[in-house]
């Protein structure tokens, strides 16, 4: 399974920065958060989460690690807009099949967080080794959704399991927090199958960058993107979003396959 990672040692004075620019991002957004204080990585994660002084500060941080993943990853994609990653709005390379980006998408709430593998990198590929271990260069948590609207293949479902990518260095019990703290979220998804150690399991689009928020009046944002703002453009809520999602079939050519 090729995943791209963060360097495990990760780099304080950067993630307080893309801290500073997720807060930024999210106070002149639809939601509020306060400032990640970012703190040095656990050295010995555990399973479960412990309890913080202030919840959005760690929803804060899964956010800043988020950012980072996706950055770090430098991915090239195809959707430039939320709209492009609509199940109606289809592409095509050629004479091949018209097909949408991405599998779906979900809107709900995190209801459960729980381990799921973790690796470490090795000449050949990645060793699978004990969530816990110290020495994991990476690891996948598994977030279950309960859905309360969805689209494409993953329409009708009442749960939406997804698995998001963690530095080994991070502080897996803020993790673990943040990510049950998030509230409502809206996910574009990937898979299943990426992931060997439960092929069930959902991806989310651009390296885990397209898990976004969703504040109490519906507005969406992708505290994760550079331009949350560009991205959403006119589809501003989950109400946009479901009423373009019911409009005619588009198809886009392009000129080369997918990367």
């Amino acid at each position: 399974m090729a995943v791209q990672r963060l360097p495990r040692k990760s780099n304080s004075a950067t993630r307080i920065g893309v801290g500073a620019l997720i807060a930024l991002t999210l106070s002149t957004g639809v939601a509020t958060v306060v400032n990640l204080q970012a703190g040095e990585a656990s050295t010995g994660p555990t399973a479960s989460a412990t309890a913080t002084s202030d919840p959005s500060s760690a929803t804060n941080y899964v956010l800043s690690l988020n950012a980072e993943r996706r950055d770090f990853s430098n991915a090239k994609t195809r959707e430039k807009t939320l709209s492009d990653v609509l199940p109606n709005h289809l592409f095509v390379v050629g004479d091949a099949k018209a097909v949408p980006l991405g599998t779906g998408i979900v809107f709900g709430t995190i209801s459960e967080v729980t381990p799921g593998a973790a690796y470490v990198d090795e000449a050949n590929g990645s060793e699978s080794v004990a969530f816990t271990s110290e020495d994991a260069d990476w690891r996948v948590v598994v977030l279950t959704v309960e859905v309360e609207s969805a689209l494409g293949e993953v329409s009708g479902s009442s749960s939406v399991s997804i698995g998001m990518v963690v530095n080994g260095a991070a502080d897996i019990d803020r993790v673990f927090e943040g990510y049950r703290s998030m509230g409502d979220i809206v996910a574009i998804l990937n898979g299943p199958g990426k992931y060997e150690f439960n092929s069930s399991v959902y991806s989310v689009r651009q390296n885990g960058g397209l898990l976004g928020l969703v504040s109490a009046d519906g507005d969406i944002s992708f505290p994760a993107l550079p331009d949350t703002k560009k991205f959403v453009g006119d589809l501003l809520t989950v109400s946009d979003v479901l009423a373009e999602a019911t409009s005619p079939v588009t198809v886009t050519k392009v000129n080369r396959s997918f990367g």
